[in-house]
């Protein structure tokens, strides 16, 4: 028997989910989550595609003038370099 760590077993099973075609989304834009390294991390080794947040709290997110935007552009920017080419099944 070998033993797993939690992050093998989730990445495993969100890569078999991904194999068999279904999109894995992230619930709720946090701070700590919009890091690049954070995003471009789940978008390249655990096939995440996307991220969802309320309209009204990334509103007061990026109007509180906290910091945001340039870390949503540096995201954006490193996961477009892990993004794959479409399947059949895109």
């Amino acid at each position: 028997m070998i033993a797993l760590s939690e992050t093998t077993r989730t990445t495993g099973a969100f890569e078999r989910l991904s194999d068999e075609g279904i999109s894995i989304w992230l619930d709720g834009l946090s701070r700590k989550r919009s890091g690049a390294a954070n995003l471009a991390e789940r978008a390249g080794r655990r096939h995440v595609v996307g991220v969802t947040t309320t309209p009204s709290t990334f509103q007061v997110a990026t109007a509180q003038g906290d910091g945001c935007a340039p870390h949503l552009a540096e995201s954006a920017l490193a996961t477009t370099e892990h993004k794959q080419p479409p399947t059949e099944r895109d």
